[in-house]
């Protein structure tokens, strides 16, 4: 299998200690890093400007936009424009409009787009598929719990936004998971805990759809949750926890009925890893399915953007 060829654009604490150390394990060539930082004794080529990277890297290189969402349609645009393919840091974008032109323009090309959401990517997650496509008929509630107690250090998620970052950058996930699912959002009953408070807000979604009961909860809480649940009518249950994470390490899947419980351990490896190793036409194939997903994403997230914008007004 043909190695992949990278190049990075943005080199904060996310590309450098999660990004750049998949791409040297697995000895993927490096073509380059977009960054306007000093530093000393770097070992790749260092382009201070996406335009200086642009005319200068191979012309397979994929480009990994690690940027703050807010330049991702700029920068993605002039990438895309060179005809080079591109993985999105979540959030993709911002607006739903700007996937739309980039749909429109790019859409069908020999070139991809795709948001990095490392989940996607876990053996879990292809257990859980399995399990979803088995029982869904039977499955009476779901809950989808994401809460991290605070945002890392040295982030942009600590610097002020245009846009709600909690609802951005946590809440992408379960939407996007609920439309993996096939299932629709239905707006009846939001509520925001510490409303603006981006250090402590919570957001809580309950919606059902033709009677399965849907409830998601994400934010900044006291305790890290992060998992998935099925509630079956047989009184069967599963659960699958750490759900939204691409680091290696255990997960577990849950199954319970009645008083009986069975653990199931899988040794997951670095979902980044796995990305990072996609065929470029695998990418190309399965564009317009991505792009269904998201833009359904999108929508939601900006509509309740809207919500938030006058709640408890």
């Amino acid at each position: 299998m043909k190695k992949n060829i990278f190049c990075l654009v943005g080199f904060g604490n996310h590309a450098e200690s999660k990004i750049l150390p998949v791409l040297e394990h697995q000895q993927f060539k490096i073509a380059g890093i977009v960054t306007k930082k000093n530093i000393p004794k770097f070992k790749y080529n260092k382009y201070k400007s996406l335009k200086s990277a642009l005319n200068n890297v191979p012309k397979k290189t994929i480009f990994i936009l690690c940027s703050p969402p807010n330049v991702h349609f700029r920068q993605a645009k002039e990438i895309l424009e060179n005809k080079f393919s591109l993985i999105i840091e979540k959030p993709i974008f911002i607006y739903t409009q700007e996937l739309d032109q980039i749909i429109k323009k790019f859409n069908g090309k020999k070139f991809f787009f795709t948001e990095s959401l490392m989940y996607n990517y876990s053996k879990q997650y292809k257990e859980f598929k399995k399990i979803w496509r088995k029982n869904k008929n039977l499955i009476k509630k779901i809950k989808i719990y994401f809460t991290i107690p605070s945002f890392p250090e040295k982030s942009f998620r600590n610097n002020e936004t245009s846009f709600p970052i909690n609802l951005y950058d946590i809440g992408c996930y379960p939407l996007n998971l609920i439309h993996e699912l096939g299932l629709n959002i239905k707006f009846e009953n939001i509520k925001i805990i510490n409303y603006q408070d981006r250090k402590k807000e919570l957001f809580e979604i309950r919606f059902v759809n033709n009677n399965l009961i849907v409830e998601i909860k994400f934010g900044i809480s006291r305790s890290y949750k992060n998992f998935v649940s099925f509630d079956l009518q047989n009184k069967e249950s599963y659960q699958f926890k750490p759900f939204f994470y691409g680091r290696p390490g255990k997960r577990i899947i849950k199954y319970k009925k009645g008083e009986k419980v069975e653990i199931k351990k899988i040794d997951e490896s670095n979902s980044f890893e796995t990305l990072f190793k996609q065929q470029p036409s695998v990418w190309i194939n399965s564009q317009e399915k991505r792009n269904k997903v998201v833009r359904k994403k999108l929508t939601d997230l900006e509509y309740i953007w809207k919500i938030y914008k006058n709640y408890n007004k």
